[in-house]
C-alpha cells in the first residue's frame, strides 16, 4: 500500500508485478505487561470482529498511510487504530512523535504504554517486547524506474 502510495506521485516507477513476500504487523507492548497486551488484543479481536479494523485500512491504501503530518496534526491509519484502541478501552490517548529506534527503549522505561507503529512482528524484536495480535498483513513489493524495466 505505502508503495501504491509513491506509484501516485512518481508517474517514473512502475510495480513489479507479484507480491515478494508479506509480514504480519503488531503493536509492541512492555515485555511483560500482560495487563495491557491481553487489553489490546481484546479490542483488535473486537474491531476485526466488526469489520471496523479491516474497513479503516481498506478505505486508506491509497493516502500517507501509516503516520504523517497534516495541517500540524498527526494522522494516518497508526493514529486512527490508536483513537479506536481508546475508545474501546475507554483510555486517554496520547501521541508521542518519536523516531522509530526510539520507541523499544520508550517502551522498555515505561515512558510509553503501547506503540501503533507498522511495527513488522519479527523474531529479534519479540526478543525485546510483547507483540498484539496481527492487525494487517503488509505485502512486500519492488518498484523500479519504468526505463529500467
Amino acid at each position: 500500500n505505502s508503495l501504491k502510495y509513491v506509484l501516485i506521485r512518481n508517474e517514473e516507477f512502475v510495480m513489479l508485478p507479484g507480491e515478494i513476500d508479506s509480514v504480519d504487523i503488531g503493536i509492541p507492548i512492555k515485555k511483560g505487561n500482560t495487563t495491557v497486551l491481553n487489553e489490546i488484543n481484546e479490542s483488535l479481536r473486537g474491531l476485526q470482529e466488526s469489520g471496523m479494523l479491516s474497513e479503516m485500512y481498506r478505505t486508506c491504501s491509497l493516502t500517507e498511510p501509516f503516520g504523517f503530518v497534516h495541517n500540524g496534526q498527526i494522522v494516518g491509519h497508526d493514529i486512527e487504530l490508536g483513537h479506536r484502541l481508546a475508545h474501546a478501552l475507554d483510555k486517554r490517548l496520547e501521541i508521542i512523535d518519536m523516531t522509530f529506534d526510539a520507541i523499544i527503549p520508550a517502551l522498555e522505561s515505561g515512558k510509553i504504554d503501547i506503540a501503533i507503529a507498522n511495527y513488522y512482528l519479527i523474531e529479534d524484536r519479540a526478543a525485546q517486547v510483547d507483540f498484539s495480535i496481527p492487525y494487517m498483513k503488509a505485502e512486500i513489493g519492488a518498484i523500479v524506474r519504468r526505463d529500467a524495466r
